[in-house]
């Protein structure tokens, strides 16, 4: 009688673990995280006095919605870094050209854990939206930025 009780204890012992285990594969934003970590993103419109910059990013779990930012605004998110360490965010993003009269768009990876490095603290990620495209940079003066994607024409 006690092996068909410590079979079903054994199963859903199983199946917490599993549970688990499949939990901690998802990155979770502004949560709790037990898997590799946590980081953020800070995105900056720098573009110029007068642009507003429309962004809308999202990862595999979390649509972060479509964000206004006018010129010296930043939008913010943290989220936590899957078991895997695959967490990727990627932003459309678009503003309306003063003097080109069109839209001018840009789409690409905002957050990859492979660009933590270039991160302030290896968690603070910095991202600038410029007339170029989009930067990822650091407020040490030694470290150079990088453009992480340029605007589509």
């Amino acid at each position: 009688m006690d092996t068909g009780l410590n079979k079903t204890y054994g199963y859903k012992l199983t199946l917490l673990a599993i549970s688990l285990f499949l939990s901690l594969q998802c990155s979770t934003v502004s949560g709790t995280n037990w898997g590799s970590g946590f980081a953020s993103v800070y995105l900056k419109n720098d573009i110029a006095e007068n642009i507003t910059l429309y962004a809308h990013c999202k990862s595999a779990d979390n649509d972060l919605g479509k964000r206004i930012l006018s010129y010296g605004q930043s939008f913010d998110w943290s989220f936590g870094i899957n078991f895997f360490r695959t967490t990727l965010f990627w932003c459309n993003l678009w503003y309306l050209a003063d003097s080109e009269g069109g839209v001018v768009s840009g789409s690409g990876d905002i957050f990859r854990v492979k660009q933590l490095e270039g991160c302030e603290n290896n968690f603070d990620c910095y991202r600038a939206a410029r007339k170029d495209g989009v930067h990822a940079y650091k407020f040490d003066p030694q470290q150079e930025d990088y453009i992480l994607f340029a605007w589509m024409s």
